[in-house]
């Protein structure tokens, strides 16, 4: 293989240049940042860059980013490897987020350089067969599931500002109902199973630097799919609650409303758009609904907004309104998460092989569920 060596250190550097050349490798070698960046783009064959993290006028980081790009413009794909006095999980993940694809702790052996060389031909540099080809993806699975979540959430969004009598029955009952609850656990089983896949992929590929990485990636995943199901039977909860106070209708107060105006914002036709609600009062309107009455907390113009037709409900309503709000912040924070630095990563990974066993683990997780694809139930896809 062709080899760039790029390392500021000359003992590190000649010690690299011995191991490599002992296997026949054909090797540059480079001292700082700047000069491997003009030789790699200058010759479009190196296979495996090995740089020091710590490089002068530009580091390692910026180099394999920098890489990267450059092989997206070439559709290449170099393994690159960073050696580094450090290995934390988390300068692993940075390293990985920047585009390398290993890191070697220093000082490093032999064994190891030519261990981490196996593992790049095996997984990332030999060219793929015909039983490779795969008709089905799990990311692009995944990422369309993403979509519908998205639509999902900006459906509910909306249904946010009219939760009353104008909303949405049809919504209303999917959200309060069993599928709510079904598809988000579908959906996480699927990811669960992805991630199993890519963590196995990664110790096999990386083996104990792996740890680190697998670790801290499973950590959030686990820890952001808990917080989902959570607030998510919170909203069904709440849903329950808020439909049974409508039917009960005027009850206790639960807690002082007066504090809770700014999840009613009212609308001001001087500034023409949503405010908050400055020196509230609450009063009740000869249609039996109670309104909060004050001024706009921007202009000072007189404001008026309906709340509903009860307290209790209106207490219930608040509730709603605002775990359904956390519902979509996770949401939100965890798509994007996953899309920006969780899939790339394992995309990387995970060979055919792996993807096929996938796929079938997704279909058997639908038939555990008895559902083929989430938003069935309320037309998502339309």
């Amino acid at each position: 293989m062709k080899i760039l060596v790029a390392e500021s250190n000359d003992a590190y550097r000649m010690m690299l240049e011995q191991i490599l050349e002992k296997d026949d490798h054909n090797v540059i070698t480079c001292k700082d940042g700047i000069e491997a960046l003009r030789s790699y783009a200058q010759n479009d064959d190196f296979e495996v860059i090995i740089s020091d993290w710590d490089l002068p006028k530009l580091d390692g980081l910026e180099l394999s980013s920098k890489i990267r790009n450059m092989d997206r413009v070439r559709d290449k794909n170099s393994y690159v490897i960073l050696t580094a006095d450090r290995g934390g999980k988390w300068d692993i993940m940075n390293a990985m987020q920047n585009g390398a694809n290993d890191i070697i702790t220093k000082p490093y052996s032999e064994e190891v350089v030519r261990d981490r060389l196996e593992t790049a031909v095996m997984y990332f540099l030999r060219v793929p067969s015909d039983d490779d080809t795969l008709s089905r993806d799990p990311v692009a699975h995944l990422l369309e599931e993403h979509k519908i979540l998205r639509f999902q959430g900006e459906r509910i969004d909306e249904l946010i500002e009219s939760i009353d009598e104008e909303s949405d029955e049809k919504l209303v009952k999917w959200l309060s109902g069993r599928s709510f609850v079904m598809e988000t656990e579908l959906h996480q089983d699927k990811e669960d199973a992805f991630s199993i896949a890519f963590l196995e992929r990664l110790t096999r590929a990386q083996g104990e630097a792996s740890k680190a990485i697998s670790e801290s990636s499973a950590e959030w995943v686990e820890k952001e799919h808990k917080e989902l199901e959570i607030v998510v039977e919170v909203v069904r909860k709440n849903f329950a609650d808020y439909k049974e106070a409508l039917k009960k209708g005027n009850g206790n107060e639960e807690f002082n409303i007066m504090e809770k105006t700014d999840d009613y914002p009212a609308y001001c036709l001087k500034c023409a758009k949503k405010v908050k609600i400055a020196k509230p009062s609450l009063f009740r309107m000869d249609s039996g609904s109670y309104a909060f009455k004050g001024s706009c907390a921007e202009c000072g113009s007189g404001v008026t907004t309906i709340i509903g037709k009860s307290i209790g409900a209106s207490q219930k309503n608040i509730k709603l309104k605002r775990s359904l709000k956390k519902y979509l912040s996770i949401l939100n924070e965890h798509l994007e998460r996953e899309e920006k630095m969780y899939f790339p990563l394992a995309k990387k990974y995970l060979t055919q092989a792996d993807n096929q066993r996938l796929m079938q683990d997704f279909e058997v997780i639908e038939k555990k569920y008895g559902v083929s694809r989430i938003g069935k139930d309320y037309h998502f896809h339309d």
